[in-house]
């Protein structure tokens, strides 16, 4: 009986250490590759919040920032999604995809003006 008290109380330890335990950083790689195949299976909140997670640990990620921007346009979030646009072209010269999706952004939203100003930059 004494050896199944202390059983239970090293178990009961145990479980405590574990909800103290700080949470482990999760793997930015696999949380990328998650929102893909999210994405591409047409979960798109799943895929948005992985790409934010993602984001958050990898906060200049060109190709995150467009991907959670095509998610974004997807579920009509089409200033987030600008915004996101906006800064992934800010980290290159020239993007012809970013402008693209940056201009079916606007279209989306219904600013046909900026849409055509972006289309007309599309080299």
């Amino acid at each position: 009986m004494l050896y199944f008290m202390r059983a239970i109380a090293a178990i009961l330890a145990f479980l405590t250490l574990l909800a103290t335990a700080p949470a482990q950083t999760p793997d930015p790689q696999q949380v990328f590759v998650d929102g893909i195949q999210a994405q591409q299976r047409g979960d798109f909140e799943t895929a948005i919040r992985d790409y934010r997670e993602f984001l958050k640990l990898r906060p200049n990620s060109f190709q995150a920032q467009v991907n959670l921007g095509a998610a974004l346009v997807h579920e009509g979030q089409f200033d987030a999604a600008i915004a996101l646009y906006r800064s992934a072209l800010s980290q290159t010269q020239e993007n012809n995809g970013v402008l693209l999706d940056l201009a079916l952004a606007y279209y989306e939203k219904g600013d046909l003006s900026k849409a055509q100003e972006h289309f007309a930059a599309i080299k």
